[in-house]
């Protein structure tokens, strides 16, 4: 327990992703109302681990907005202990949670994370050397890599996530994107199926496009 008495790695685990909180002190989530039901867990979630209570309500998409649907927003009641962290954990508006709470993320924590900005990144071929030719196959769908879509972390930030996903004995990697953002991906095949095993009881019904292939060709349920 943290001096605010409250579990801090759950706390950030939960905020990580699209989390924020305002300078009042107030937790905030924004969802598609497509995903009304996931928003609606971790509000309930803040509720039975922090005491946060909240309001929800439904917002209309903004036009030119690149959303289709309605949004779906969880307002958490202001508290003096998360106004505290807002002031600790933002750096001129941009969130940075210490590391070492990042470095102790488990399973749950990371299920948020992945609901909130990761995806899976899907192949349906192998490619087989046959007498000495290299020969593309057409296969069922399985999962290249699941990657984490985090924009531009610090090197700090990014050793904390994967010094976690370690300690679940699943290895990472950073992948560089074209425009400089800076991902963490699952790519090993039994890191892979380690990752999917662990976090597929978290995923909710309007999350499952995100898990809804096998993670290896070979993978057996």
């Amino acid at each position: 327990m943290s001096e605010f008495n409250v579990d801090l790695v759950k706390f950030a685990g939960i905020i990580f992703g699209d989390g924020y909180i305002t300078k009042q002190g107030n937790v905030k989530f924004q969802h598609s109302l497509l995903q009304k039901d996931y928003a609606l867990y971790k509000a309930i979630k803040c509720e039975e681990y922090f005491g946060l209570k909240y309001s929800k309500y439904q917002r209309k998409k903004q036009e030119n907005s690149f959303s289709t649907n309605d949004n779906f927003i969880i307002h958490c009641h202001a508290k003096n202990w998360v106004k505290v962290l807002r002031n600790e954990w933002y750096i001129n508006s941009t969130k940075n949670i210490p590391c070492n709470i990042i470095s102790q993320f488990g399973i749950e924590e990371w299920s948020f994370i992945y609901q909130d900005d990761g995806r899976l990144n899907k192949i349906s071929h192998t490619n087989n050397l046959i007498n000495g030719t290299r020969v593309r196959k057409e296969c069922s769908p399985f999962v290249n890599r699941y990657e984490f879509c985090l924009g531009y972390p610090t090197d700090d930030t990014l050793q904390a996530l994967q010094v976690s996903l370690n300690n679940l004995n699943i290895e990472s990697s950073i992948l560089i994107r074209k425009d400089g953002q800076r991902n963490i991906s699952i790519s090993k095949a039994s890191s892979k199926i380690i990752f999917y095993e662990s976090i597929k009881s978290f995923i909710f019904n309007s999350m499952q496009y995100k898990l809804n292939i096998n993670p290896t060709l070979s993978y057996s349920k």
